[in-house]
């Protein structure tokens, strides 16, 4: 964890990485980051289903870039903490209704207010920006050695 602007943030940590994680449709992977970001104590029980039915009106909301989805929802009751959080698919999920939108790269993104919001969504672009830390994200092996190669890129700020 690590502190930006007076803000306590949990940023990708090694624990908040998983890879290969296994789901057929769109509502499955982000039940799947729902359902990580409750048992890690970040967020209450009816966030998975605050954010599913946000995710249900507005599947474009969460559509962020190539292969990458921002699994987050505006309620910020029912959040317990600011932190980012990175479930890798094993393979990937069409989220396009019309076109073909394939995601891999899971962020769940929790925050407490407004400002911390703004603060993570910053982050997931930059590391989207980062080419070595986008390659890393899709084909590092474990969540240790994903965590390393992003921790350079996190402390550069």
């Amino acid at each position: 964890a690590f502190i930006t602007g007076g803000l306590h943030m949990h940023i990708l940590e090694e624990n908040l990485i998983v890879l290969d994680v296994k789901a057929t449709t769109p509502e499955e992977a982000v039940l799947t980051v729902g359902n990580f970001l409750y048992e890690h104590g970040l967020v209450t029980k009816q966030y998975t289903q605050s954010i599913l039915s946000y995710f249900e009106k507005d599947i474009n909301s969460f559509l962020l870039g190539d292969m990458t989805a921002v699994v987050h929802s505006n309620e910020f009751n029912e959040t317990l903490d600011n932190a980012l959080v990175l479930i890798r698919l094993e393979h990937s999920v069409n989220f396009g209704k019309i076109t073909n939108r394939p995601v891999r790269l899971l962020f769940g993104l929790v925050s407490t207010n407004s400002e911390s919001d703004m603060q993570l969504h910053h982050h997931v672009l930059d590391l989207l920006h980062n080419k070595n830390a986008f390659s890393a994200m899709l084909t590092e092996k474990t969540s240790e050695s994903l965590h390393e190669v992003l921790k350079t890129h996190t402390l550069k700020e």
